[in-house]
């Protein structure tokens, strides 16, 4: 399966990608992200579901990092389409 972003989740991406950049710690997350999505593309359905979310089938993933991947399978597109990437120390969970 194929990977994308959204555009919210590229800009929250790019936010974490810089913000990393700037404090340290970049290599390691992109480590972690690139295994996670890896994964993700092989075994779409290892996120848990999200079953409070109003959009249908959106799942998350967590990473070592704390943070989170909500994401949704696109069976007919054969594509794993990432939503949102969220820290956990937000305290709540993003709008879906």
């Amino acid at each position: 399966m194929k990977l994308r972003y959204l555009k919210r989740a590229q800009r929250q991406l790019d936010e974490v990608l810089e913000y990393l950049h700037e404090n340290g710690g970049l290599a390691s997350f992109r480590a972690v992200l690139r295994r996670k999505t890896e994964a993700l593309k092989a075994t779409p359905y290892i996120g848990a579901p999200v079953l409070d979310a109003k959009a249908p089938g959106v799942r998350v993933a967590y990473l070592e990092t704390k943070h989170v991947l909500y994401y949704r399978v696109k069976e007919k597109d054969d594509c794993v389409e990432v939503l949102r990437v969220w820290h956990t120390s937000r305290g709540r969970k993003p709008k879906l």
